[in-house]
């Protein structure tokens, strides 16, 4: 039966176990309450998951991509950057609550973290799941030939994952990722220059038509980007629209076609 309210503020004010009254030194519950409540969640949010419902609620389903509904997901994040903004604050490692300078991790953490990341992301990959997410990879580069305009090679990942690191290139950041999708559905799917259809993690590539390099202030900006084949983007490279056309007119006026 749940301890009562009243009878949990009060252990809570003499530094005792909230659920059995034991001595917790000075913490919420006791080494074994705290295991049972753990083992209790996980097995509640295990129940939750293989029912296809949010993990922390269990009332509504999933979001794409996520263990928890579009509600609990909210109130997350939240709580995270609000437990993250105290301990910034603070020159708290976010992770552990240690003292740190110029960083928000310790070092310790930062390699924990960076070690079990990769041990996730290969995790996935053995099993054919999206590399950031591990939901069902859709795209799945076998051959190692198709390349993010970063230089790193694209594979397995689901299609909202694999567009949101195409954003993070494209228009510096994974949020803006909805804009690509509008983008290629402006063009009907296929390359601005040649008008073949263009393949998730086969040859879909985005060009900023005013490079870049040359054009700084436009890398941001979603009009200054066209969904072209991956052959095309590495033949204009830092050439503009008009001036990639002319090149093209002239190798074609010299072949004769």
């Amino acid at each position: 039966m749940a301890t009562s309210n009243p009878t949990r503020d009060r252990r809570r004010g003499q530094g005792l176990c909230v659920e059995c009254g034991a001595d917790s030194g000075g913490k919420i519950r006791c080494g074994e309450c705290k295991r049972r409540n753990k083992e209790a969640q996980q097995r509640r949010a295990t129940r939750n998951a293989e029912a296809g419902l949010c993990r922390m609620c269990g009332r509504q389903p999933v979001t794409a991509g996520h263990a928890h509904c579009e509600g609990c997901l909210g109130k997350a994040n939240a709580a995270t950057r609000k437990h993250a903004a105290k301990r910034v604050g603070m020159k708290r490692c976010l992770s552990c609550g240690k003292d740190v300078e110029g960083s928000s991790r310790c070092r310790e953490c930062l390699d924990r973290i960076n070690e079990a990341s990769k041990e996730k992301r290969r995790r996935y990959r053995q099993e054919g799941r999206c590399r950031d997410c591990g939901s069902e990879a859709v795209i799945v580069d076998r051959t190692g030939q198709y390349h993010a305009p970063g230089g790193q090679r694209i594979s397995n990942y689901c299609r909202d994952c694999f567009f949101r690191m195409m954003a993070s290139y494209v228009l510096g950041s994974r949020t803006r990722w909805r804009d690509l999708i509008e983008k290629l559905e402006e063009f009907g799917w296929k390359c601005a220059y040649t008008g073949e259809v263009l393949v998730l993690g086969e040859n879909l590539s985005f060009d900023h038509t005013d490079p870049v390099c040359r054009f700084p202030e436009k890398k941001d900006d979603p009009a200054n980007i066209e969904p072209v084949t991956l052959a095309v983007n590495l033949m204009k490279r830092h050439m503009t629209k008009e001036e990639f056309l002319g090149l093209v007119r002239l190798i074609a006026g010299r072949t004769g076609r």
